[in-house]
This record gives structure tokens, C-alpha cells and sequence, in this order.
């Protein structure tokens, strides 16, 4: 990780939205914000976090690993 900061900022995200229940489709813009942390557990592997709420109103939270393949 180039970068040695432990907290990555996340402002704001926008797109569209599309979901199908049976017989209905919608597809509607969406936007989020939110924030996370990304971190480092060697050199070329970190453990990542990130919360976002959004609009239609709800809530997410992922997690992950990432792997840097460069140096």
C-alpha cells in the first residue's frame, strides 16, 4: 500500500438502482455516502471495511481483502 493512511474517505457515490419483484421491474437513481477503513496486514495485503447509507433509504456495510500485485 502506497498510501500508509489507515482511514479512507469515502464521500459520495451516485448511480442507478434496479430491482425486480416477480412480474415488476423499477429502476431508479440512487446516491450514497459513507465511509470506511482499509487496513494493512503486510505489505502487499490489508483487510478493508466500508459503511454506506443511501437513498431509497438503507444501510450497507461490506468488508473485504485486497491484494497489491505491484510494488
Amino acid at each position: 500500500i502506497d498510501n500508509p493512511q489507515l482511514l479512507s474517505p469515502f464521500v459520495g457515490g451516485g448511480g442507478f438502482f434496479r430491482h425486480s419483484d416477480g412480474s415488476i421491474r423499477n429502476t431508479e437513481g440512487s446516491f450514497t455516502a459513507g465511509g470506511g477503513t482499509r487496513v494493512r496486514i503486510t505489505d502487499r495485503i490489508y483487510g478493508l471495511v466500508d459503511f454506506r447509507i443511501g437513498w431509497e433509504l438503507h444501510c450497507r456495510i461490506t468488508g473485504g481483502i485486497g491484494v497489491k500485485f505491484s510494488r
